[in-house]
């Protein structure tokens, strides 16, 4: 049924089996997903438009909206992860940082603290999605097509695997759950409170700290970096670092996360590979 994109064969078949995942889940909890008829309509729309819209100017758009479905999709796990797991793992995140460091990670660091810092990591940590983004478009800009096919691929799946984990760990993260031993709060010096606040509203009351999609990303991006685009890897590597850091220094992350989001960020590797093979060379 996609024969007439081959190489975007993986990525769809992917977009579609996690609409029918999300579709599994909400009929089997349909009384308690809110806005489940909605969500549901979504996903059928998303199956139905990755399977029968065609043409030349179609198949231009339609790999750049799994964008658009992948963001979606994480703004629905708000409504359905609590729904599938009603138990937050927090406290066993906890211990397991402090079993791992004999201390808070998020609590030491305050001594670190400076405005200037704040500000800084959190306009890096802002820049999370466009890092993959504008790989992706370099690619693309290049008629690179198939890098570009099977990057597009790899990070889909890799913001999948990581849903999966919310699932699995549903945690909300130290800047709720260890307030009462953060003695300094984290001040910028221009925009940080606004930015922070808009994040917040964007994601809503995720359960998304197991694993650190952040750190998995990105360290999936500076893979391919590496691998595809060496000048963009010189700018990435140090950003995507600092990124990775600021995970825990703006507390929205465990340093077991962000351990979790480099195993799961291989693990995620090791599968895409596998999958692209398989499906890619599965007649449609």
């Amino acid at each position: 049924m996609l024969k007439s994109t081959p190489r975007y064969r993986p990525l769809y078949a992917v977009i579609i089996l996690f609409q029918l995942a999300g579709m599994a889940l909400i009929v089997a909890h349909f009384n308690a997903v809110p806005s489940g008829r909605l969500w549901l309509f979504f996903h059928i729309a998303v199956v139905l438009g990755v399977l029968f819209i065609r043409g030349a100017r179609a198949e231009r758009i339609k790999p750049w909206l799994s964008i658009l479905i992948v963001v979606i999709n994480f703004s629905e796990l708000t409504f359905l992860v609590h729904v599938v797991n009603p138990v937050d793992m927090d406290v066993w995140l906890i211990r397991a940082d402090y079993r791992l460091t004999g201390l808070h990670p998020t609590v030491w660091l305050q001594r670190f603290t400076r405005p200037l810092l704040t500000e800084i990591l959190q306009w890096i940590y802002a820049m999370f999605y466009f890092l993959p983004i504008i790989l992706a478009m370099r690619l693309w800009r290049r008629d690179e097509m198939d890098r570009f096919a099977y990057f597009a691929f790899q990070i889909v799946l890799g913001f999948y695997i990581s849903y999966v984990g919310y699932f699995l760990v549903p945690a909300v993260g130290p800047r709720f759950t260890l307030t009462d031993l953060h003695s300094l709060p984290l001040k910028g010096l221009w925009l940080r409170d606004s930015l922070d606040h808009w994040l917040t509203r964007l994601e809503g009351p995720q359960r998304d700290a197991f694993p650190s999609g952040h750190t998995m990303i990105t360290l999936m991006t500076m893979a391919f970096a590496r691998r595809l685009d060496k000048a963009y890897f010189r700018l990435v590597l140090p950003v995507g670092s600092l990124l990775i850091i600021s995970t825990v220094y703006l507390r929205y992350h465990y340093v077991t996360d962000v351990l979790a989001g480099a195993l799961w960020a291989v693990v995620s590797w090791w599968i895409g590979m596998r999958l692209f093979r398989y499906i890619y060379k599965t007649p449609a």
